[in-house]
């Protein structure tokens, strides 16, 4: 009973997420789009997660307590009229799909060195998910701030049923009525409600199946990085070597390994978020708006501080939306603010701004160390000079100046992360600053594939194909 009730509750978002945008592709021509169908694999799993915790809100706002069926009928009618409505638009676009995915695993297209080098990177990719998989199954809730931020209000979300509110130290203290207490009080209910609905469906709470979902963030964001990267016209081995470098972080690798962070999930929501957002502004295609919309609210509500990541996706929107002499300004203000924020703080170092300091104590050699000398992020810093220095006359064209602000805007965010210590202590959780850059390595390692496809590509090209809207 334990199995059953754990694959519906794995099964259960992953079909939400994957009929609603399936349903929103109004072309089955699109369906023979490169990369679209590890894309929406990927995607579906993003949206689907949030979409269900939505669900689990409106039961709780309901007064109905957690069970199977209160949360489950819900979200399998979700499914149900979202999949009618979108065999009734597709169904003629399905029938190749199993083709279609044989032929792309096997890469016909490729020959000699470039399969051979294909199938290594596949090979190591579903070497290392399966290791990553026997980690999270076999150990329990390890982290402390996984148990202390996270899986407390799960738990307690499970035991009541319902969702409870937490509060501060001083309203635990004074025995208000129903309200609980944990180390982060503040943190959303978004992460909780995922292991509180796989509790629910197992019928209890098993401290390391719970954390299955963070396995499963993990294969979608190498999922949505491959896809990511074909739909924007890059090749089939260097797309899967995007995937390959995000996921071969070794940080990465412990977030999975360790699981039951909210940095991962928001790593993989907001990659969809930002890069499907920017096609969305320019093709207006439907699934893309729904997956930015969808994936970039989940960012927001993971952590207290994610509403962080859908301001740095701002600009990648407004490049793909205004066009290139807005994007030229744009690109210029967010560095130049950046610096002239450290250079304020540097010259004035007691200024503060209500409850903002601006006292500067920066930790920027650290940040070159683990960005450079050590292991957490292996070639990441080297690869992204790298690609300014052999693309830099293409980062602004059409097809790369979103990804170039987004990126310039998260490494804008990390600089004053580590140049300020109030910023720093709330917005990287005071749990360092690598996990902020986790968010943003996954964006990076497209980033740097599109650049260089685009410097070695003659003539511009768009950014996409669009889809049938």
């Amino acid at each position: 009973m334990d199995t059953l009730g754990l694959l519906f509750a794995l099964l259960l978002p992953y079909a939400i997420g994957d009929a609603l945008l399936a349903a929103c592709v109004r072309d089955g021509r699109a369906w023979r789009e490169p990369g679209i169908f590890p894309w929406l694999a990927g995607a579906a799993w993003i949206v689907g997660t949030f979409l269900l915790t939505l669900v689990m809100r409106g039961v709780a706002m309901a007064g109905l307590p957690f069970s199977v069926a209160s949360i489950g009928v819900p979200g399998l009618a979700i499914v149900a009229a979202a999949g009618l409505l979108a065999w009734r638009r597709n169904g003629e676009g399905w029938r190749d799909t199993i083709g279609i995915v044989r032929d792309g695993v096997a890469a016909r297209d490729l020959a000699g060195a470039a399969r051979a080098a294909w199938f290594v990177l596949l090979a190591w990719l579903a070497l290392r998910a399966a290791m990553l998989l026997v980690e999270v199954v076999e150990r329990p809730i390890y982290p402390w701030d996984a148990w202390s931020a996270w899986a407390t209000k799960a738990k307690v979300y499970f035991a009541e049923r319902t969702i409870v509110p937490f509060g501060d130290a001083a309203q635990w203290m004074a025995a208000a009525p129903g309200t609980w207490y944990d180390a982060a009080p503040g943190q959303p209910a978004t992460l909780p409600l995922v292991q509180a609905w796989i509790a629910t469906a197992m019928g209890r709470f098993d401290d390391a199946r719970v954390t299955l979902p963070w396995w499963l963030w993990f294969v979608a964001l190498l999922l949505v990085t491959y896809g990511e990267a074909r739909r924007r016209g890059v090749g089939r081995l260097p797309s899967l070597a995007a995937a390959w470098f995000a996921g071969s972080l070794p940080l990465m690798g412990a977030q999975v390994a360790l699981a039951g962070y909210a940095d991962l999930p928001t790593a993989a929501a907001f990659t969809l978020g930002a890069l499907a957002g920017a096609r969305a502004v320019r093709t207006r295609a439907p699934v893309d708006a729904l997956a930015a919309t969808l994936a970039l609210a989940a960012a927001a509500s993971m952590k207290t501080s994610g509403w962080v990541w859908v301001v740095i996706a701002l600009p990648g929107l407004a490049a793909a939306a205004l066009g290139p002499a807005w994007t030229r300004r744009i690109a210029i203000a967010i560095p130049a603010l950046a610096v002239g924020v450290v250079a304020v703080g540097a010259r004035f170092t007691d200024l503060s701004i209500g409850p903002v300091s601006l006292a500067f104590d920066p930790v920027f050699a650290a940040l070159g160390t683990d960005g450079v000398l050590l292991a957490n992020w292996h070639l990441l810093a080297l690869g992204a000079v790298g690609t300014i220095v052999f693309a830099w006359r293409r980062l602004l064209d059409p097809a790369v100046a979103p990804l170039t602000l987004v990126v310039a805007t998260g490494a804008a965010w990390i600089g004053l992360l580590g140049a300020f210590p109030w910023l720093r202590n709330w917005g990287a959780d005071s749990l360092g600053l690598n996990r902020v850059v986790l968010a943003l390595a996954p964006v990076v390692s497209i980033w740097m594939v599109v650049a260089l496809h685009a410097a070695r590509t003659p003539q511009r090209q768009p950014a996409v194909e669009p889809m049938g809207a």
